[in-house]
């Protein structure tokens, strides 16, 4: 895109330099409209086109050059008919005056105008006839055209042998041209040939040539197109992480750029999505696909694959009607390649529901289909065709049935791996996830989902969007993520977005540079470099002001950036995890929220569950942040009945609240054993939540995991624990209050005073953030700072270092 970008700044400064009603300005026009149309901009090409043909009574090349540009743009636009009258507009012109290459180009144009037709003899007829002329004209870049489009024709009617050859033929033609746009374009559709042929590695080898070239020269669709290709090629050989990443870097390129492909990249990611379990992103990505422009092939393509969903779930007459469905139009489209495998896919239904003769009957037919697509694939791939897992299940099952054998023997239509809400995790795995992931704490199944996800892409380098209430573990997870991957041994750094304002967020993601700014005494390096090579957690993404969503859009797309202040532009390399407990996509909805970053930052999306969707965790956590608080020492016990009383409050605040609540419970409780008596003394701290009334299901978790009592008996005295071991603070605490230095309520206020301290200074004086990390109500603690000439102090501190 670079090149059609520099070749409009160079018309319009020429175009500057002319009079606007001259042969000049004509010309400059028409060369405008066509770079226009390579960038994109279809409304000013069309403008342009429009202008240079109406009122204009002069006939020269201009007309037909304006013709052919106006043409393209309608078929851009899939007005085909219009497009076909532009194009036959230009011929006539062509025949008239006796202007061979530019009669080529025209009908080349309405060529490709009926392979959009579906017209395909007609389609081929065209570009035989171009080809044949264009020896007399030795125009290399029409040559190339012409055996592209007739490769692309014998593609699409599953005419292989012939598809190959002429794809060959036509990217060594573009190559030898130096068209280095267009022999991106071969090489990527030779490789999508070679992938539905099962010839992955030499698909891989294509693809990585495009690659190169695209490093040197940016074509964004096809970059989008080269990331799906690998893409399905890492699905085809079931390495799901890698297959995601591929895809989800796709996304953000094809929505900016709206490309003609986005839909069958839809599809891909659904379908990625289902088998990693993620039900959420499934049906995301289908509602997308359905709402892009309207294709029957596609929506055919999305049947088949709820149809396959639908059978791995063992849903067999939502399948039934999905896959019938799909097989009607690949039926009547001709489209084999798709038919007899979905034949196959129907077959396996009927076996399942024991309807042995209807099995026999599809199996039978997609048989004969597939005979005759060996026949017409390559002999040098055929091997590589008849070893593909679909061939393979395919002959698996007539040899099934020959030998009277059951044949719903092979793998599922869709390899799932997910954990449902009933789903039993065993001993094994469950030991695994505690040593790859110890500072998260639980065994609730949704837990368990997490722990899956992570364990598939915590090696892929797409971002992740953390999204969840506050006080969930979305930091804890970054951090678990970060040190699964091939990033662990570089740095994890850490920027709370919603603590700093606008200027300073800048410099503390990209550093400064001495003077950018008041109070900038020196060089500062920014946390895209500390964190080069390893992760960057960006919490509370939804915060960041316009100004910084696009410093950090940049970034993101480009690699590159520059220090506050500075000139020299730096490179970077860093997975982005960011987090936020908004709903971005409505912040997007507003326009408070760039809809190209949303895309940039949401790769990988988990969504973590509240704390009181995992009730069966909050025994373990309690366990752990009483341990936490004993450090050596025996912990405190919880009763049964304390237990329920935790179990049954809705934690509004989550994991931070409830961990807040134990280890105060934990400081002022003297005994051994954490009652309903000492919980009673902290009844205020439960105003804010709901509680729920004891049911079923809290009885369940209470048999499966009551905190035991500790071994030392409620008698042992201060003394003794003091003896035991080292001294910790909490004992230091407790002795002031029992020793009759502090009263109970004089120590309370003594710590409220501290958290709030430590929370303005962690927020740089911002109540909002604080009381959100408090777990207050901003009014109540506004109050408190008020009242407080101590934190009134350290608020104005924070505020004036801003």
């Amino acid at each position: 895109m670079a090149r059609y970008r520099q070749a409009i700044n160079a018309l319009e400064r020429a175009s500057a330099l002319v009079p606007e009603n001259g042969a000049d300005r004509r010309q400059l026009d028409a060369l405008l409209a066509e770079a226009s149309y390579g960038q994109g901009d279809r409304s000013r090409a069309r403008a342009l086109c429009d202008s240079g043909l109406d009122g204009n009574n002069e006939v020269s090349r201009l007309n037909v050059d304006f013709l052919n540009t106006r043409g393209k743009v309608l078929i851009a636009d899939r007005q085909f008919v219009e497009a076909r009258t532009a194009f036959e507009q230009a011929i006539a012109l062509c025949d008239e005056h006796f202007w061979p290459e530019e009669r080529v180009r025209a009908r080349f144009n309405c060529g490709i105008v009926a392979l959009h037709l579906e017209e395909h003899a007609a389609a081929e007829t065209i570009f035989r006839q171009c080809l044949n002329e264009g020896h007399y004209i030795t125009n290399l870049v029409i040559r190339a055209f012409c055996l592209l489009n007739l490769a692309v024709l014998y593609h699409k009617t599953l005419r292989w042998k012939e598809a190959l050859e002429y794809y060959l033929h036509s990217l060594a033609t573009f190559q030898k041209s130096g068209n280095d746009f267009q022999f991106v374009a071969t090489a990527l559709n030779i490789a999508e040939l070679y992938l539905e042929l099962g010839a992955h590695e030499r698909a891989k080898a294509l693809t990585e040539a495009a690659a190169r070239v695209l490093e040197k020269q940016e074509i964004h669709h096809y970059s989008a197109w080269r990331l799906q290709l690998d893409g399905r090629i890492a699905l085809e050989e079931r390495d799901y992480p890698k297959a995601l990443d591929c895809l989800t870097r796709a996304e953000p390129i094809a929505v900016d750029k709206a490309w003609a492909k986005r839909r069958e990249l839809y599809i891909d990611l659904a379908r990625v999505a289902f088998i990693l379990g993620n039900e959420e992103d499934f049906l995301r990505y289908i509602d997308l696909e359905r709402d892009t422009l309207r294709s029957d092939e596609c929506e055919a393509l999305t049947e088949r694959l709820e149809g396959q969903v639908a059978q791995s779930l063992g849903e067999h007459d939502r399948a039934r009607t999905k896959l019938g469905a799909a097989a009607r139009f690949f039926a009547g489209q001709k489209q084999d390649h798709l038919l007899w495998e979905t034949l196959h896919e129907l077959a396996e239904i009927e076996f399942a529901v024991q309807n042995d003769q209807a099995g026999r009957i599809l199996i039978q037919r997609a048989q004969e289909i597939s005979r005759r697509l060996v026949d017409a694939v390559p002999e040098s791939l055929k091997a590589n065709f008849t070893t593909r897992a679909p061939f393979v299940w395919l002959y698996s099952s007539l040899v099934a049935l020959s030998e009277g054998r059951p044949t719903s023997f092979h793998q599922p239509t869709l390899p799932v791996h997910r954990l449902g809400p009933s789903s039993k995790i065993d001993a094994e795995i469950r030991s695994q996830w505690q040593r790859r992931y110890p500072r998260i704490v639980g065994r609730s199944s949704k837990l368990g989902d997490v722990f899956r996800r992570v364990d598939l892409i915590a090696e892929s380098r797409s971002p992740v969007l953390l999204l969840g209430e506050s006080g969930t573990g979305k930091e804890l997870l970054a951090d678990a993520i970060h040190c699964n991957s091939n990033r662990s041994e570089k740095p994890f750094v850490k920027v709370n977005c919603g603590a700093l304002v606008e200027t300073l967020l800048l410099s503390e993601l990209f550093g400064h540079e001495k003077g950018a700014f008041t109070g900038a005494m020196g060089r500062k390096v920014g946390r895209f470099e500390m964190a080069d090579g390893g992760t960057l957690f960006l919490d509370e993404i939804g915060d960041i002001s316009p100004k910084t969503q696009l410093a950090l859009l940049r970034v993101l797309q480009e690699g590159t950036f520059e220090r506050v202040g500075g000139n020299q532009t730096l490179k970077t390399n860093v997975r982005i995890i960011c987090a936020t407990n908004k709903r971005l996509e409505q912040l997007v909805k507003t326009g408070e929220f760039r809809l190209d970053l949303y895309y940039r930052i949401k790769g990988i999306v988990f969504e973590l569950p509240p704390l009181r969707e995992r009730l069966e965790d909050v025994p373990m956590m309690v366990r752990h942040f009483l341990q936490e608080v004993a450090g050596d020492q025996t912990p405190k016990g919880v009763s049964r009945a304390a237990m329920r009383r935790l179990l049954c409050y809705s934690w509004p605040g989550n994991i931070r609240e409830l961990q807040n609540f134990v280890q105060s419970v934990a400081l002022f409780v003297a005994g051994s054993e954490i009652g309903l008596e000492e919980l009673a003394h902290f009844d205020a701290f439960f105003s804010d939540g709901e509680t729920r009334q004891a049911d079923d299901e809290i009885d369940q978790i209470l048999e499966e995991c009551i905190t035991p009592r500790p071994d030392v008996a409620p008698s042992v005295s201060r003394l003794r624990l003091a003896d035991s071991g080292p001294q910790l603070p909490e004992d230091s605490v407790i002795d002031q209050v029992l020793s009759g230095d502090l009263g109970l309520a004089e120590m309370k206020k003594k710590i409220e005073i501290a958290c709030i301290r430590r929370a303005l200074n962690e927020t740089n004086g911002n109540i909002s953030k604080a009381a959100d990390l408090l777990q207050m109500k901003r009014p109540r603690l506004s109050q408190i700072i008020n009242a407080t000439p101590e934190l009134s102090e350290v608020k104005h501190a924070c505020t004036e270092s801003q």
